[in-house]
């Protein structure tokens, strides 16, 4: 078989969601708008760091077979969505794929007038990818970490405590200390880009979470769950953070996203986990919108309305001391 050139950053299977509901592409460095190309989102050979070789690529591609069938279902979902708790792992994992296979992904806050924010420095969260070196090594390890993840019976029974930071092998030591929390809107508002997810961390490097669109109306969030499983767990992080930084409340915490509604709110019973599909209000969407337009090229969208408001300049993004 023809070795594989053309390795897809933004799946193919993920782009045609926005193609479902008219979805464009809108060029910034031309401004112009356009329908999608099949080589859009892709580099040659990028995973395997410019060789004739796609033994990653094809292990990539099983992946997302199994996850296809996944992420349908979250899209064809109204209010609430069943997955088995293996299923829900394998969930996190692609969450872990997209946001570190390439080096695309955009914090947050992207200037820092004091000099002390610093990303990538957290113990527990997903690191922020800033190489292509990284991002290859780590989405081999979370294909290894799926293939075993597969084999696992299908009704086995996890456990759920995220907040102990500890690593059975019923899950994946990538998602260790992290929840999973699903998020939509009504509008088929939500952007995606070359920057395919964005992470929240604290001034300090304290990772909050990170943000995977997977389709105009759908995203997927992995929480940390000492600060955010429960609403107790936001309250005493409040506190302890807000005292750590000498400021209490901290003014730069949570800024994206109401806290609450990072709260996993996952009913679990019999191997099975039912999620609440949680609404985002029109300002999250658009600040959520803003890192992947601003650090983006070729935007992809389905509501020009949301493109629009994207455009706007965020000042969030910006740590300017007083």
């Amino acid at each position: 078989m023809k070795t594989k050139k053309n390795n897809h950053l933004l799946p193919r299977m993920v782009i045609k969601r926005w193609e479902e509901h008219n979805g464009k592409i809108y060029d910034k460095e031309k401004d112009q708008f356009r329908p999608v190309e099949q080589l859009d989102y892709s580099k040659e050979y990028y995973y395997s760091l410019g060789k004739v070789d796609d033994e990653l690529e094809n292990r990539i591609s099983s992946f997302e077979a199994y996850i296809g069938i996944i992420l349908k279902q979250l899209n064809e979902a109204t209010d609430n969505v069943e997955l088995s708790e293996k299923d829900m792992e394998i969930l996190k994992l692609y969450v872990a794929l997209q946001g570190c296979r390439n080096d695309n992904t955009s914090s947050y806050i992207n200037y820092d007038e004091s000099g002390i924010y610093q990303n990538n420095n957290y113990i527990f969260g997903l690191p922020l990818i800033t190489t292509q070196d990284e991002a290859v090594g780590l989405t081999s390890l979370i294909c290894d970490e799926f293939e075993r993840i597969r084999k696992l019976d299908n009704k086995i029974k996890h456990n759920n405590d995220y907040q102990v930071m500890t690593f059975d092998g019923n899950h994946s030591i990538v998602n260790v200390g992290l929840h999973l929390v699903i998020v939509g809107n009504d509008s088929y508002g939500f952007l995606v880009s070359e920057t395919t997810a964005v992470v929240e961390c604290t001034m300090d490097g304290d990772y909050l979470f990170i943000y995977v669109p997977i389709s105009p109306k759908i995203g997927l969030i992995l929480a940390k769950s000492k600060y955010f499983y429960t609403k107790d767990n936001i309250e005493n992080t409040k506190v302890r953070l807000g005292m750590k930084y000498g400021r209490c409340p901290d003014p730069y915490l949570f800024e994206v996203l109401d806290d609450k509604k990072l709260v996993f709110n996952g009913k679990i019973k019999d191997g099975k986990v039912t999620f609440k599909i949680v609404r985002l209000n029109e300002d999250e969407i658009v600040k959520l919108n803003n890192v992947i337009y601003e650090d983006g090229h070729l935007i992809l969208f389905s509501n020009e309305d949301a493109l629009n408001n994207a455009k706007i300049d965020n000042p969030s993004r910006k740590i300017i001391v007083d």
